[in-house]
């Protein structure tokens, strides 16, 4: 009974870890130049592993986000 606790513990604990591992992410930042920052600005974000990529558009202030990378 003890090595069956002790194998659910470890099963546990190991998916505990593969779950941590996921993929996810968040960019946030902002377009400027020295003259100021840049609104409506193409920002391009691209996996090099996978060849994917993600494009935003910088608001008013210069800022973007791109979440669940």
């Amino acid at each position: 009974m003890k090595r069956f606790f002790a194998a659910c513990v470890l099963a546990a604990l190991g998916a505990m870890f593969v779950i941590a591992q996921t993929p996810t992410g968040r960019l946030t930042g902002t377009v400027s130049t020295p003259d100021g920052v840049l609104p409506g600005a193409t920002v391009v974000i691209t996996f090099v592993q996978t060849g994917k990529s993600k494009t935003v558009t910088s608001g008013n202030d210069g800022s973007f986000d791109v979440p669940q990378l």
